[in-house]
């Protein structure tokens, strides 16, 4: 038996005997590299070695369903290509063939017979993540018959209703990858038959009522981005009409800045270049919605994380509002903080409020953006304090109402925290001074009276003791449970940092003063503390307390043992972590000044 091709010749000399001898064509010069190049290709040659095999000795079409029923089909259908049970039988089958491209042939003519495409589709999908893939080698099969639009009917969607479950649907999902299989370079054939069966902008009304991740990178993801796109060829549809297919999809939820539709809207203008997307969504939005609300819901948004761009995007855009439309004799003066605290609706709120409510950011935010830096720090030092009275001003200062920060914002409050610090100490020298000439001017007095003076106070023996005045100023002195986690505690711990200016010798300090007052008690206060959310500030201030006073008194057994008790409990995950990794940090800056 002989099989010739332009470079090689195969001999079958017998059943089970084969020589491969490489020869030149007979009619034009020889090409080594291209003769050297098929015959290398090992692969292929195997295939037609085996495809000799099967000629010469058969397998036959009732041996492979005889063996087949001996396979242990699972109870889903649809996993068939991904059990053990069918993974054996395909390997010993392909071991009786002697080439795996042959094998898939012989296989996948069997399936066909037996199961639908539809169903062949399930198992595709199924088999994506484990198990044998038949995708492409159907796919070119399916390709000989059936264009998009008849594999869509072929394969029973036509007949289905369309809801957001179509996006995980395994049918509909294998089909859209066989449709871009036929034309990669273009979505037009899929969208066409999607605009025949359902109306594409309904069709992406559903998708989105399933609340796709736009940030995944999936097939899904492309297919809502290039549906928006074709609705919106070759004219743009008016951004209010975008707008609207984009929001009643979601329309369940209040904050229209947490809506998926909004990170949609996103990215769709990045796609199309729609840069002032922002400024027309809050136009749209002041509509129904008081500005107040549109900044608190923006930095919701910018609290999390799928929808931060979209938050941000829009307290900036408010910001370049007021920035450029303040009331003023000068073209474009900026607002003032008095105008964007009315236009924010925060006066004349309670004070207990402002600081938990999250608009309060953007007026903070905004100062700091529009005016130099000393100026927005003189200015809210000022006026936040006149209006927020000490205890709000400090759980601001600290961010006790968890605003989202980006490092801007931080290093802003950090500077307020500063100033207030520099003021506080500065308020006690002065009353200290004050009190001092107050006895010297009893004492002038006195001495023309001939009475007996009164010595002068002593000034005091240094920042510690101020420190100390504010510490019982606060009522930290007094014992409770939860004495870590206390917005004063945790300004008293920034201010402490602040004016010693130095994480060991402010940490030396708290821990003196500490172990002074509750020394029996730390590791309680400690545990309360470190098991507590990892998200404020009162967190981050107890891990730096707790690692310093063990590490300090060479007892990092007692930090092993916390980290013990956080491993019992899984939501304890977080918190564990940040231990660990702050025990490492100080290690490192405990040797150093060692």
């Amino acid at each position: 038996m002989l099989a010739c091709s332009k470079f090689i010749t195969v001999y079958a000399v017998a059943a089970g005997t084969v020589v491969v001898k490489s020869r030149r064509h007979l009619a034009k010069p020889h090409n080594r590299v291209a003769g050297s190049a098929l015959v290398n290709d090992e692969e292929r040659v195997w295939e037609i070695l085996a495809t000799l095999k099967n000629i010469v000795n058969p397998i036959s079409e009732e041996f492979i369903t005889d063996s087949f029923k001996a396979v242990k089909l699972p109870t889903d259908i649809k996993s068939l290509l991904r059990g053990r049970s069918f993974l054996d039988w395909f390997t010993k089958l392909q071991e009786k063939i002697g080439s795996p491209t042959l094998t898939m042939k012989i296989v996948l003519n069997h399936l066909q017979s037996r199961y639908s495409n539809a169903e062949l589709a399930k198992m595709l999908h199924a088999a994506s993540d484990g198990g044998i893939d038949f995708k492409l080698p159907l796919f070119e099969k399916w390709k000989q018959t059936f264009d998009a639009a008849k594999m869509f009917s072929e394969l029973g969607l036509h007949e289905a209703k369309f809801e957001n479950y179509f996006l995980t649907d395994p049918v509909f999902l294998i089909w859209i990858e066989y449709a871009r299989y036929i034309d990669p370079s273009s979505w037009k054939s899929v969208l066409d038959v999607l605009d025949e069966e359902f109306v594409l902008h309904l069709f992406v009304e559903e998708l989105l009522k399933g609340r796709p991740d736009p940030k995944t990178d999936s097939v899904q993801r492309s297919l809502i981005l290039q549906s928006l796109l074709r609705i919106n060829d070759p004219k743009p549809l008016p951004f209010l009409d975008l707008y609207a297919t984009l929001q009643s999809a979601d329309e369940m939820v209040e904050n229209p800045f947490l809506r998926h539709s909004a990170v949609w809207l996103v990215e769709y203008a990045q796609h199309t270049d729609m840069k002032n997307w922002p400024r027309q969504i809050v136009n749209v939005l002041q509509r129904e919605h008081p500005v107040s609300d549109l900044a608190r819901w923006a930095v919701e948004a910018e609290a999390q994380p799928e929808f931060q761009t979209v938050g941000k995007a829009v307290v900036d855009h408010l910001i370049v509002v007021w920035k450029e439309e303040g009331v003023g004799k000068v073209i474009n003066s900026p607002k003032s903080f008095e105008e964007v605290q009315e236009i924010l609706q925060l006066r004349g709120v309670a004070v207990s409020s402002v600081v938990d409510n999250l608009a309060t950011k953007v007026l903070v935010q905004y100062m700091f953006t529009t005016f130099y830096v000393e100026t927005a720090v003189e200015e809210l030092s000022v006026k936040l304090l006149s209006w927020l009275e000490a205890k709000e001003y400090r759980r601001l200062l600290v961010n006790d109402g968890k605003w989202p920060l980006d490092a801007d914002m931080r290093r802003w409050l950090r500077l307020l925290l500063e100033r207030d610090a520099d003021n506080y100490l500065t308020r006690v020298l002065t009353d200290e001074e004050l009190a001092r000439n107050a006895v010297r001017a009893a004492n002038r007095e006195k001495k023309t009276l001939n009475q007996e003076m009164v010595p002068v106070p002593q000034r005091t023996m240094g920042i510690h003791a101020h420190l100390k005045k504010l510490f019982h100023e606060l009522a930290l002195d007094v014992y409770n449970d939860n004495l870590f986690t206390r917005p004063d505690f945790v300004y008293f711990f920034q201010v402490v940092a602040v004016l010693k200016g130095d994480d060991r010798k402010s940490l030396l300090f708290m821990d003196n003063l500490l172990e002074r007052l509750f020394g029996n008690k730390f590791k309680k206060l400690a545990h309360n503390a470190i098991t507590g959310p990892t998200d404020c500030p009162a967190f981050e201030a107890a891990l730096d307390l707790v690692v310093y006073h063990w590490l300090r008194r060479q007892k990092s057994s007692e930090i092993t043992i916390l980290i013990s008790d956080m491993l019992q409990d899984d939501k304890l995950s977080k918190n564990f972590m940040a231990l660990i990794q702050r025990e490492k940090e100080w290690l490192a800056k405990l040797n150093y000044y060692a």
